[in-house]
């Protein structure tokens, strides 16, 4: 599993930009804290992904948003379909 967070803006680009690499996502509304700034945050979770999809579109995201940074995070994860 991917998570991938970024600030909230932009939330329509964000989510076309997910559209275009993955079937499945979730989006998690979030505040965070950007050095020392607390700004509305997405949590984007994605599973079944690869590490260069994920990658690609935490570039995209931070292209989009104009940030300085987006947190990509790996999580070995399980998951199965019930």
């Amino acid at each position: 599993m991917y998570r991938i967070f970024t600030e909230d803006i932009n939330r329509s680009k964000i989510t076309r930009i997910l559209d275009c690499h993955f079937n499945s996502y979730t989006i998690i509304p979030a505040m965070g804290v950007w050095l020392g700034t607390t700004e509305s945050s997405l949590v984007i979770e994605i599973h079944g992904a690869s590490y260069e999809a994920a990658r690609q579109t935490s570039e995209e995201i931070k292209t989009a948003n104009q940030q300085q940074a987006v947190l990509l995070q790996h999580i070995p994860a399980e998951s199965e379909l019930i």
